[in-house]
Order: C-alpha cells, then structure tokens, then sequence
C-alpha cells in the first residue's frame, strides 16, 4: 500500500483520535428547550517548543525491511499542520500515542499489501466513482478537495488508485474474517436476556406546543404583552380553535410552519417547567400557559408510549451487528497477531 495511501489513512485517524469540537448554534426548536448538557471537552494542551518527539532511526522492521522515523515524522508534521487551523496543538505524551498508533496503522496496511499480493481481487470502476463521489462530499466544495489533494501531494488518478487498495482491501477482510463469522440465535438470546436495561423504552409523548417568546431581560411591560398574547390564543383554544392553525398563525418558533411539532420526546429532555407539565397531560389535551426562561408555552400532546420492554424481535438484527462487530474485532486482532508473526514484525517504539 502506497505512501498516498497511508497519508490520507493515518490523517482521518489522528482527526478522529483527536479532533477540536466547535460548538454549534442549533435553531431548531426542540433544542432551544432541551436542558443544557455540560459535556466534558477533550483539554488540549498547549505544546511547547521546547519538547521534540525522540523515535529511534528504524521504528519497525517487517521481514527485515525497515521502516524508518521520518515517516512517522512526517505525518505528525500533517497532524500540526491540521490542528494550526483550530488554533490548538498536542503535548510530548500525545505524541508518542499518536506516534504509535500511527506505526500500528502503517503496519497493517503492509502486511496486507503482502497478503493482496498474493490474491486477486476484480474492482468494478462503478464502485470506484461511488467511493470517489462520496470521498468528495466530506469537503465543502471541489476547490477545498482541490486543496486537499495538493497538500498531500496526491492527484485525483491517485486517489482513485488508493480507493482500489482500499476496496481490495474490503474483500480481502470479507473473506478472511467477517464472512466466516457467525452470530447464532441462542448467542442473541442470551444478550437480550442479560442486558435487558439496554432494551427499556421509556415513557416518552409527542408533543406540539405554541411559544410567545418572552425573557427576564424584557422590560415588564413587554412580559405582560407577551403573557396577554398567550392568553388570547389560549382563550380561542378553549373556544375550539385549530391549536395547529394557531400554532402556525401565531407562535414565535421556527416551528411554526409544521404546527409545533416537536416530535417525540423522553424525560430528561426538555427544560423542568415544559417537562412537568407536558407529562401531566393525557393524549389529546391542551396545558395551561406554562412560564420557561423562552417565554410562554401552550402544550398539546398528541401522542403517548408508556415504559415498556422492546421485544427481541424488535431488537435482533440491532444485537447481531453489536455482537458481530465485537466478534470482528477480536478475529481482526488475532488475524493481525498471526501476520505479525508470519511476517516477522519488530516494532522499536517503546
């Protein structure tokens, strides 16, 4: 397997191990009422230049040819390069980690360079334009691709050439590996009985609702306007008008346009005021004004699924890709160990 290979392989990795997640501003309503999650972000430290990553000259040998440190060098050096864009870098530690991973991942597109050698494997050009196609797509446009593919020093022709080391590569595992893994109906039993928690549906109502927005920071005025707004549709509510009409004639939501739906949802979801009163209703009723930090509320709920357990018919096929991709896994680390073998690898990176 190529160098091209290998650079555009070990860069969606170290992005995957170690990418900076930016905060997205979401207008969608139902996350406008969703509780807040304090998600723990991945701290990047800060490197400094006066730490430098010691790798010995041969980190690897593989039937005795060497694969030496400017290669693992060199993709640290892409790895900078990528995180200079979000502002931020990797310490000396996550660098001997990144460092060994990539080895590991190098190494095992060689030993299967080696096996696909000795095999042959047809590649339909239709499969390479739908891989190329949706390898594009991952940019924002072709002059970003375009980019890509200049600073990695790679062509589109290359690429396609990689896409079929890459395919090849599919079938190669397919046939070695995943086909002759089997996960039998006792083997799924037994998962669903015992992790049966996993499979517990909870309560959860389908929810439509009316906002008149309205905040703290508004002058009183403004708040009572506000409040006498919802009291009015309130009152044509009552009156048996179209909550869903109203909802899209009068509510102050990016919702509007499809009645308030804000589809189903589960305890935990919404913001304490909504939630409470939202769980209150039976099928088919209409709350009271609710007061939330986004203004005033009028709650219907449409729909209602109490806590049950998901039947094993229901959740079969989901249990046998869980229990195959675990198998996958574990045959893939024992077919890799044995190539290690047979191929004689040496790794020098302590």
């Amino acid at each position: 397997m190529s160098k091209y290979s290998n650079t555009i392989i070990n860069l969606l990795l170290i992005l995957l191990l170690f990418s900076c997640k930016k905060e997205i501003a979401n207008n969608n309503d139902m996350n406008k009422i969703s509780k807040k999650e304090n998600v723990k972000k991945t701290e990047i430290v800060k490197n400094k230049e006066t730490e430098k990553l010691e790798l010995p000259e041969i980190v690897a040998k593989i039937d005795g040819e060497e694969i030496k440190k400017d290669f693992l060098l060199k993709q640290i050096s892409t790895m900078d390069e990528q995180f200079k864009k979000f502002k931020n870098s990797v310490n000396l530690s996550q660098k001997k980690e990144i460092a060994k991973n990539l080895l590991q991942n190098h190494i095992k597109s060689k030993l299967i360079e080696k096996e696909l050698s000795k095999s042959e494997f047809d590649i339909d050009n239709k499969d390479v334009e739908k891989e190329l196609i949706s390898y594009k797509k991952k940019f924002k446009d072709d002059d970003e691709f375009q980019k890509f593919l200049k600073f990695h020093k790679l062509t589109e022709e290359k690429l396609k050439s990689e896409i079929i080391l890459k395919l090849k590569t599919n079938l190669f595992i397919e046939k070695e590996v995943t086909s002759k893994i089997k996960i039998s109906d006792e083997s799924i039993l037994k998962y669903y009985n015992e992790n049966k928690e996993e499979f517990l549906e909870k309560e959860q109502i389908k929810v439509k609702h009316i906002l008149i927005k309205s905040s703290e920071n508004d002058s009183k005025e403004n708040q009572q306007l506000a409040l006498e707004k919802a009291k009015k549709i309130f009152d044509k509510l009552k009156k048996g008008e179209s909550f869903e009409v109203l909802a899209k004639t009068e509510s102050e939501t990016s919702l509007k346009a499809t009645g308030g739906d804000l589809g189903w949802l589960s305890k935990g979801r919404m913001i304490k005021e909504f939630e409470e009163a939202a769980f209150k209703l039976n099928k088919g009723e209409i709350s009271e004004i609710v007061k939330t930090t986004f203004g005033y509320h009028i709650i219907k709920v449409e729909d209602k699924k109490s806590e049950h357990q998901k039947e094993l018919t229901d959740v079969k096929q989901i249990i046998e890709l869980k229990l195959k991709n675990i198998e996958t896994n574990l045959k893939l680390n024992e077919f890799y160990s044995k190539l290690n073998s047979k191929y004689k690898v040496e790794i020098f990176i302590k």
